[in-house]
């Protein structure tokens, strides 16, 4: 089934959702851009870019061990959240969140129906096969190798919406 990315109603590209992902609620697949994507796009890769190096900026932003050992346990998750918020890294990825929800994203099937998302990544080839996006790196690239269409060089995963009333 093909699937339609747009923002705003203006369709930025399409995918077929094929990549096994294993990441609960989540699609994948190769995301072939429209000419739209290039003028609103550029929030998305940075998006991707920036949660590329989270492990290593979230383990500089923390506070040291021995300073959360002498916080009281019932203080210690405001002062983490303090030192992220004030973290550049954490700021900038707030920024681009934000950038990214702007952009009112929405994921439409080939009927037109509005498949319900909370997030979408769009990230290229190489930076998505060092994401943990629930689909070994190896399996990606043959993946990607195997597709020959050396045209597509972005990865595109959607999370889906929960259903409120538990049903499946």
């Amino acid at each position: 089934m093909q699937y339609t990315l747009s923002s705003n109603g203006v369709a930025l590209g399409h995918t077929a959702l094929e990549l096994p992902i294993s990441a609960p609620q989540s699609l994948g697949g190769f995301f072939h851009p429209t000419d739209a994507f290039a003028s609103v796009g550029a929030p998305l890769l940075a998006f991707a870019e920036q949660l590329a190096s989270l492990s290593p900026a979230v383990r500089d932003a923390m506070p040291p061990e021995a300073e959360l050992a002498a916080v009281p346990p019932e203080e210690r998750a405001l002062r983490i959240r303090a030192a992220l918020q004030a973290n550049p890294w954490a700021q900038r990825l707030a920024r681009l969140q934000a950038a990214v929800s702007a952009l009112a994203l929405e994921l439409r099937d080939e009927q037109g129906t509005v498949v319900p998302t909370s997030d979408v990544l769009i990230a290229p080839f190489p930076l998505a096969a060092s994401l943990p996006l629930g689909v070994a790196s190896d399996e990606l690239r043959s993946m990607y190798a195997e597709s020959g269409d050396v045209a597509v060089e972005l990865i595109i995963v959607v999370t889906r919406d929960r259903p409120k009333n538990g049903a499946a």
